[in-house]
């Protein structure tokens, strides 16, 4: 039985006694995710730690890129790509969480395919905002990492954009 047939949002009088359809199963879903997605973005909270007085810029980093996966289920996701972008707000919010950072995991937080996204971490490691970083026991792997000067930038756009606000 579905636990929310009789719920007046999700049923019409004459659905309260039939399942959901497999479309609206499916609704349901992306509206749930869409609203995790909401709350995540409001628990990132204040953008300010209050025990040193410090902005968190990986927290507004965090806002900016899920506003952006956000804005694409509205709009036709094909009218907004933009990889480097997309790859230098994650890389620079792992960074700053001291996450290790996979080539193929970066590839899939640039929402782009994987061929479009290694051109962009490329340039991105070219121009010393990205370093790769072999893996001491499995010369194989490679993680990624923002630089000291790709760090320095995103803070001062963040901090640009912060006071733009």
């Amino acid at each position: 039985m579905n636990r929310f047939q009789d719920h007046p949002v999700f049923a019409s009088e004459d659905s309260r006694n039939n399942p959901l359809s497999a479309t609206e199963l499916g609704e349901l879903r992306n509206l749930l995710e869409r609203e995790k997605r909401r709350q995540r973005l409001m628990d990132v909270g204040e953008l300010s730690d209050a025990s040193i007085g410090q902005i968190d810029y990986a927290k507004l980093a965090e806002r900016i890129y899920w506003s952006r996966r956000d804005r694409e289920k509205v709009f036709n996701d094909d009218i907004f790509a933009d990889p480097a972008w997309d790859l230098l707000l994650d890389l620079f919010i792992r960074s700053a969480r001291d996450e290790q950072v996979s080539i193929s995991s970066a590839c899939h937080a640039a929402s782009v395919p994987e061929a479009t996204a290694l051109r962009y971490l490329k340039v991105l490691t070219e121009r010393q905002y990205l370093e790769r970083i072999s893996h001491p026991n499995d010369k194989r792997s490679t993680t990624l990492k923002m630089t000291s000067m790709g760090n320095t930038l995103m803070i001062q756009w963040l901090e640009n954009f912060r006071s733009h606000r």
